[in-house]
């Protein structure tokens, strides 16, 4: 049976992989208690990219949606900190599951590091917006996509 630091997310794309940002993909281990979250992350990462895939000129933007609104979870928990994370194709497996993909480093296991993780992971900055724009823009956005329906 799997005990709950069984579990983890192995970067297969993107910045945190092997042919990212560094010379190593990025194994994030999660306990038992996330693994609904993680399963719905997977779910509208691979619909996402499925997406876009078939219809690549496609405007639609509810995939696109669903899938930023998979992130917020994985934030909450501590299991992403950065942008860089939800920019980064993940596989779902066991912690004795992942030799295939060596070099491979574990990230340290981090607690919340912010009960808002929108307002510290989206920037919206320009030459010609002002600070009352910026923060209507903000807000504009962060209430599209933390809507609880699409």
């Amino acid at each position: 049976m799997q005990t709950k630091t069984d579990y983890c997310l192995v970067s297969t794309g993107g910045d945190y992989s092997a042919r990212g940002m560094g010379t190593t993909n990025t194994v994030i281990p999660y306990d038992e208690k996330h693994c609904e979250i993680v399963e719905k992350f997977m779910r509208a990462q691979l619909e996402f990219h499925l997406h876009h895939l078939h219809k690549p000129l496609s405007k639609s933007t509810k995939k696109y949606k669903n899938f930023v609104k998979s992130l917020k979870p994985l934030f909450d928990a501590g299991i992403f900190t950065d942008k860089y994370h939800g920019r980064t194709t993940w596989d779902a497996r066991s912690l004795d599951d992942i030799s295939e993909f060596e070099p491979y480093e574990i990230a340290e296991r981090k607690t919340n590091q912010s009960e808002d993780w929108f307002d510290n992971h989206v920037i919206i900055d320009g030459p010609s917006i002002n600070e009352k724009d910026k923060d209507f823009i903000k807000k504009t956005i962060k209430s599209k996509f933390t809507e609880t329906s699409i």
